[in-house]
């Protein structure tokens, strides 16, 4: 936890989330707790555990800089689905600064939220000309993308070059129930990998005999690796849909 002094206010970047606190407000506050409540009812989809956490109106912040005030819990949770994105659940599991939260009347709340920009996934990354002149050929970056929590499955497009691997990067929270399958591509084509991004220790569970699904419950919260593999060199280019759940 940081701890900086600016014009009267106490701030507190914990796991880079943001909050203020005047100094009268400083004893009675523990924003560890509140994170942890936020994270946990963030992951378990708790709409109504949201709302009373948070102080009315609300300021939601979208993309460049487009500002929208949310007058009360019932609008709020009207638009629950609009706000709290894949991408907003993926920045408080993992303590971005899309969220600030402030003492009101000595207790703790959200006081505004700013919704992460939308993941690009799909998108082949490009070569610089002078690179392609070259013979120098690029490696596509790794995506980060964000798994919503539900039934209804978050899907990412891609193409895979003969030969190449396609590699993401998704939070998974620990004990949930995740899976991941590769879509719209022939048996023994591709196949793909999931393993924790630190230790790379695999997703424990289920893997089909064809490495086209894996599943499983992490022991452990945290980044994981995707890895989608072309398994043909010789083949042109394979267009892919991967789908993931987490229950």
């Amino acid at each position: 936890m940081v701890v900086e002094l600016f014009t009267g206010k106490t701030l507190f970047v914990c796991g880079a989330i943001l909050f203020a606190f005047t100094a009268a407000a400083t004893a009675q506050a523990q924003p560890d707790t509140f994170v942890a409540q936020l994270q946990r009812a963030s992951q378990s989809n708790d709409r109504n555990a949201i709302a009373a956490m948070i102080r009315y109106p609300l300021m939601i912040s979208i993309g460049g800089g487009v500002r929208i005030p949310i007058a009360d819990a019932a609008t709020f949770l009207e638009r629950y689905d609009d706000i709290f994105t894949p991408e907003l659940r993926d920045a408080i599991a993992r303590g971005s600064d899309a969220i600030v939260i402030q003492p009101v009347n000595g207790e703790l709340r959200i006081t505004s939220i700013a919704i992460p920009e939308p993941a690009v996934a799909g998108v082949p990354a490009t070569v610089p000309a002078d690179e392609k002149s070259s013979g120098v050929v690029r490696k596509p970056e790794t995506r980060r993308i964000a798994i919503r929590i539900g039934p209804r499955p978050t899907q990412v497009a891609g193409t895979l070059a003969g030969d190449s691997i396609d590699t993401f990067v998704v939070y998974l929270p620990k004990g949930k129930l995740a899976s991941v399958r590769l879509e719209r591509v022939p048996a023994g084509s591709a196949a793909i990998r999931v393993v924790h991004a630190r230790t790379s220790a695999p997703l424990a569970g289920r893997v089909s005999a064809d490495a086209r699904f894996v599943s499983g419950r992490p022991t452990e919260g945290g980044d994981y690796r995707i890895e989608v593999r072309h398994l043909s060199k010789d083949d042109g280019p394979l267009p892919y849909m991967l789908s993931l759940t987490l229950r």
